[in-house]
């Protein structure tokens, strides 16, 4: 690569580094993870090289001044937004508040269906709509526990598996990917 194509990377924003790879150094421009080999460094050449990005990486002092500006203009504007928005958060208290009402009424009437549900799965006076794998004693039949778990009500099998009681705790019911009504109840 020529000086001239090395001058025009340069003003696209290129670094130029000195780059060795198995003992042997070579004069690379860089940009990002983009890299252009300019041949096999030479002293009298880096210094060229080096001299063209210092000349390109000065800074501007007008533009400095311009942006000493704009910085300026920025802060004042940051500052008028933050003070607005200090003034909004009174009033949008309000408008979240009852946002936030809606939202837990609607918690409220999910988790009201998922109750009755669970209690649905797991009837007795109506054994034809609850689960065939309820056990008449109102244990799940189908899945247990190695160990007994606190904070639940459970009986041990004779294999010595822990079961739940749906009747007690009828929200274990809801998310049972088997579920099935009793359909011999039905016959």
């Amino acid at each position: 690569m020529d000086l001239n194509e090395a001058e025009t990377l340069l003003k696209y924003g290129w670094i130029p580094r000195i780059k060795t790879v198995k003992g042997r150094n070579y004069i690379t421009l860089r940009k990002g993870e983009n890299e252009r080999s300019l041949g096999p460094y030479e002293k009298e050449y880096w210094s060229k090289i080096y001299k063209l990005s210092e000349v390109k990486l000065k800074p501007n002092i007008v533009e400095i001044e311009d942006l000493k500006d704009a910085m300026a203009k920025t802060n004042n504007t940051i500052a008028e937004l933050r003070a607005e928005l200090e003034k909004l958060k009174g009033e949008k208290a309000f408008e979240d508040l009852g946002r936030l009402k809606e939202d837990v009424a609607k918690i409220k009437v999910s988790f009201d269906y998922l109750e009755y549900t669970a209690k649905w799965r797991v009837l007795m006076d109506r054994p034809e709509y609850s689960c065939k794998l309820l056990g008449k004693d109102g244990y799940c039949t189908r899945w247990f526990w190695d160990e007994e778990q606190r904070f639940r009500l459970q009986k041990q099998d004779n294999r010595g598996k822990w079961h739940d009681s749906v009747r007690e705790h009828p929200r274990i019911c809801v998310a049972c990917p088997i579920f099935e009504p009793n359909k011999e109840e039905q016959q």
